[in-house]
């Protein structure tokens, strides 16, 4: 289980976290999918401060326990989702499923495939945050005066 050190992440660790998290869902085994639901809450708890989240939120952990004790994955994940998040979530024939996120304010939207709805929607928003996050700029540091240069 991913937990910072601190009591928050530093925005290089997070985007790299949620990268990760994203390539464990999408060749995930079934019976890991709570674990995955826990990380992605954590992810979300202890994002940057200057992360923009879109509406998306943690759960309270009691909330989250109670959900993942009645396998309802799919639920705790739809639950994080801000009402503003675009959502696309199908199932093949094979029973894999396919999820698409699309951020409150994000022009692009992001899909990821998952052997549970529950890993398929954690990985389209894992890189759903990754990507806004990633192409958002850094906040500028103070700028060092140019020096002139003598010739």
């Amino acid at each position: 289980m991913i937990e910072p050190e601190t009591d928050t992440f530093t925005r290089s660790e997070w985007l790299a976290a949620l990268r990760d998290l994203w390539l464990v869902c999408t060749d995930e085994e079934p019976g890991h999918t709570k674990n995955r639901v826990r990380e992605m809450n954590v992810l979300l708890r202890w994002a940057p401060c200057d992360a923009d989240l879109a509406g998306v939120c943690a759960l309270a952990p009691p909330r989250l326990t109670a959900l993942l004790d009645l396998d309802a994955g799919e639920s705790a994940m739809m639950a994080m989702l801000g009402q503003g998040t675009g959502l696309l979530l199908s199932r093949g024939g094979d029973g894999h499923s396919f999820a698409t996120v699309a951020l409150s304010g994000s022009v692009m939207e992001q899909s990821c495939s998952g052997a549970t709805a529950a890993l398929a929607l954690i990985g389209a928003l894992a890189l759903s945050l990754h990507e806004a996050q990633s192409a958002r700029p850094l906040q500028p540091r103070n700028r060092v005066q140019s020096c002139p240069v003598l010739h």
